[in-house]
């Protein structure tokens, strides 16, 4: 490796080493300008408005994730295990969970739940009144 090299690696490892804390909650970013950013969440300014229906955001990239999915209802994030379709990332993120998760089964309908609360919901919504199991 050539001397400018070795050089360029310490200053590169140097460079991702540097941590910028935030000082209200354990945010940690790698530059200063995402800590500043950052640093508008705890702020309570909100510079940008939702000219629709009149909610504020600390960010623009808040504001511009709010207006795809709230108003222009534009879900460019699909499942693939199943058809459906969401407006961002996280959500279709959480949504993978129900995939993986151990699944409730109605003994009545077979209509599937992630969770044992949303079967017992649906058993007890009366949706079956007088139906017996299939099993």
């Amino acid at each position: 490796m050539q001397p400018n090299q070795i050089f360029n690696n310490c200053l590169q490892n140097i460079i991702m080493d540097m941590k910028y804390n935030c000082p209200k909650c354990s945010g940690t970013f790698t530059k200063r300008y995402s800590l500043n950013k950052h640093l508008l969440i705890h702020s309570g300014v909100k510079q940008y408005s939702c000219s629709q229906c009149l909610e504020t955001f600390t960010q623009k990239g808040e504001h511009a994730r709010h207006m795809k999915s709230v108003h222009l209802k534009l879900k460019l994030h699909n499942c693939t295990f199943c058809s459906k379709k969401f407006s961002t990332s996280k959500e279709l993120q959480l949504h993978f969970g129900t995939h993986e998760r151990q699944k409730y089964t109605c003994k009545l309908c077979s209509d599937t739940f992630v969770q044992k609360g949303a079967l017992l919901r649906h058993i007890n919504s009366g949706k079956h009144a007088g139906k017996r199991p299939l099993f």
